[in-house]
C-alpha cells in the first residue's frame, strides 16, 4: 500500500471536519429535523425510554466498553498480543479525546456547537426521566461527538486485528442511538465530527497487525 493511500483517510477526515464551518446553518436544520422525529418516539413506550436512558448513562458506557474489549479478544492470536492491542486502543482513545477533541475543539478553537436540545424542548428528556450518572441530553460543545468517536475508533481497531466485527458494529450502532434520541448530539456531530476524527487517526491503526497476517501467522 502506497503512502498516499495510507494517508487518504486523514485528508478525508479533515474535509469532513471543515464542512460544518461552511454549511453550519443547513446542517443545523438537519440535526433539528432528525431530533424532532426521533425524540417523540420515546413517548411510545416506557420500556424503550428506560432502555435508552440506561444505555445513555455511564452504565451503558461500561457495557459498551466491555463488549468492545470482548470483541477484540475474539481475534486470533496470542493473549499477550491482544493485551498490547488493547493498550494501544486505550492510549489512542485518551489522545483523541483529551488532546484532540477537547484541547483543540473546546479550548483552542472554542468551537461552540450546542446540541439540538438548546434549540428545541425535548418531548422526553432522558436525563430527567432517569437521572443516572452520565445520562446527558444537553451539551454546549457537541461537535465532534466524543461518545461516537470512541465507538467508531474501537470498531476500526477490532476490524483491523480480526476481532468480531459483528459485535463491534452492533455495539457502535446501538450505543450511538441514545444520544440522538436524547438530543445530546445531532446526526452531523457523528457523520462529520466523529467520522472525521476517526478517519484522521485511522492511519495509526496501520501499526497494528492486519487480520490476514495475524490469521496466517497463527497457523490456522
Amino acid at each position: 500500500m502506497s503512502q498516499n493511500s495510507r494517508l487518504s483517510p486523514f485528508f478525508v477526515g479533515i474535509l469532513l471536519l471543515t464542512l460544518p464551518l461552511a454549511f453550519g446553518d443547513w446542517l443545523r436544520e438537519v440535526d433539528l429535523s432528525l431530533f424532532s422525529a426521533l425524540n417523540p418516539m420515546l413517548g411510545w413506550s416506557t420500556n424503550l425510554t428506560k432502555a435508552l436512558a440506561w444505555m445513555n448513562s455511564s452504565y451503558g458506557d461500561i457495557l459498551a466498553d466491555g463488549l468492545m474489549i470482548a470483541s477484540l479478544f475474539l481475534a486470533p492470536g496470542l493473549f499477550r498480543d491482544k493485551c498490547r492491542w488493547l493498550l494501544f486502543a486505550l492510549v489512542l482513545m485518551l489522545v483523541v479525546q483529551i488532546l484532540f477533541n477537547h484541547a483543540v475543539f473546546h479550548y483552542l478553537l472554542r468551537l461552540e456547537h450546542p446540541s439540538p436540545t438548546y434549540f428545541l424542548t425535548p418531548v422526553v428528556d432522558l436525563a430527567k426521566f432517569w437521572p443516572l450518572p452520565g445520562n446527558k441530553s444537553l451539551s454546549l460543545f457537541s461537535f465532534p461527538a466524543d461518545h461516537a468517536t470512541t465507538l467508531l475508533l474501537s470498531y476500526l481497531i477490532v476490524a483491523r486485528v480480526g476481532g468480531s466485527r459483528f459485535i463491534a458494529a452492533s455495539v457502535a450502532l446501538f450505543f450511538m442511538l441514545p444520544r440522538l434520541f436524547a438530543g445530546a448530539h445531532g446526526i452531523t456531530d457523528i457523520l462529520f465530527g466523529s467520522v472525521g476524527v476517526t478517519l484522521i487517526f485511522a492511519p495509526l491503526t496501520n501499526y497494528l497487525p492486519k487480520y490476514e497476517k495475524t490469521y496466517l501467522k497463527s497457523g490456522a
